[in-house]
């Protein structure tokens, strides 16, 4: 199991992908719309969880990130969803 942490924005999102001991295996920047940002994450094999914060549109993420991550959760302030 691999983990991924996403910083999400609009036009440019950032994510790093840490293995099951927590070493960095890549580091990613995708700019333009959020469909660059699933091609780019639906690419990472094995299997992976991801884990992003909340903020407008977190509830389109988190759908479209279950289909294809085996776990994902989104945090902000003091609320914690998966």
């Amino acid at each position: 199991m691999q983990y991924v942490g996403l910083d999400a924005h609009l036009r440019q999102s950032t994510f790093c992908v840490l293995d099951e001991r927590g070493r960095k295996i890549m580091t990613r920047t995708a700019k333009g719309a959020w469909a660059a940002v699933f091609a780019e994450l639906a690419r990472i094999r094995p299997a992976f969880a991801v884990c992003f914060e909340t903020s407008a549109g977190h509830g389109f993420f988190f759908e479209r990130l279950q289909r294809i991550a085996r776990r994902v959760v989104a945090c902000g302030g003091n609320n914690i969803l998966d």
